[in-house]
């Protein structure tokens, strides 16, 4: 019996196994690391004619194909994984498609325009304040797809989403640039202004009133949002009032011969201490 049971298992994991492999055979299209056209899009000018296609992966004998033969022809398609394309006179988006042995099938696109315009980047600048803050920047124009970079690594890094645009997160201080480069090696350049953040600071840091005299205090330096409350108040004062925003009223209260601690926290939880001696 236990025979038997090892000769049925083994069946079985044979026909998964002849399964999986059907499987991952049969299908027109699967991931773009697997199975490629390079370059996956590509503007082709009237200058250029021309046009270098690879098949990356897959399992020869490759077949090839247009979406548009009015556009340009395919040359050298037997069998391949080089192709030539050649484009005419005409513009417009030409579809080019390459299947594999196993049915799997890559695509690219080629955009047929009378000139190509510069790379460019936009906005040009821009100016991040505090660590964290984020900048979205969107590449035009060049030969796509787009490649991203950063100038400093450890001042801010960037997160593709989609070819043309980038994400761009500050982690330190310090004047930092975004690179956009198309697949011609052309690149553009914008420049981030990243001041250092000053000292969280309060003033007056130090003042003498009298009882139930009123001072205003004023934040400085670190981040916002800032608050402000009362670290200790042996006068009887109250809460100073905003207890939010750069600047508060702090009232004396009526104890003499005391000193209160007011309290400013910034947006990093950063504090600074202004004191009160109340006559």
């Amino acid at each position: 019996m236990k025979t038997m049971a090892r000769i049925g298992l083994s069946i079985l994991s044979a026909a998964t196994m002849i399964f999986i492999i059907a499987a991952c055979e049969s299908g027109s299209e699967i991931a773009e690391d697997a199975f490629r056209i390079e370059p996956k899009a590509h503007n082709l000018p009237m200058s250029q004619e021309t046009l270098t296609l690879k098949a990356v992966g897959g399992k020869e004998p490759f077949t090839w194909r247009i979406s548009d033969d009015t556009l340009g022809t395919l040359t050298g398609v037997t069998n391949a994984r080089h192709v030539t394309y050649t484009r005419n006179a005409k513009n417009g988006t030409q579809t080019v498609e390459v299947t594999d042995k196993n049915t799997w099938t890559a695509r690219s696109l080629i955009h047929q325009v009378a000139t190509v315009d510069a790379l460019t980047i936009t906005p040009t600048s821009a100016t991040l304040n505090s660590d964290g803050d984020k900048q979205v920047f969107t590449g035009s124009g060049g030969t796509p797809p787009y490649s991203w970079s950063v100038g400093t690594a450890a001042r801010g890094s960037v997160t593709v989403d989609g070819w043309s645009q980038a994400v761009y997160t500050r982690s330190a201080s310090g004047n930092n640039t975004v690179i956009v480069s198309d697949s011609q090696g052309h690149s553009a350049i914008a420049e981030i202004s990243q001041p250092g953040v000053a000292a969280l600071a309060i003033s007056p840091a130090s003042v003498t009133v009298d009882i139930n005299e009123t001072v205003v205090f004023t934040a400085s330096g670190g981040v916002s949002p800032y608050t402000w409350s009362m670290q200790s108040a042996p006068s009887g004062a109250g809460a100073p009032v905003p207890n939010s925003g750069n600047q508060t009223a702090y009232t004396a209260g009526g104890t003499t011969n005391t000193t209160d601690v007011v309290r400013l926290t910034d947006g990093n939880g950063t504090v600074a201490l202004g004191t009160v001696k109340v006559r």
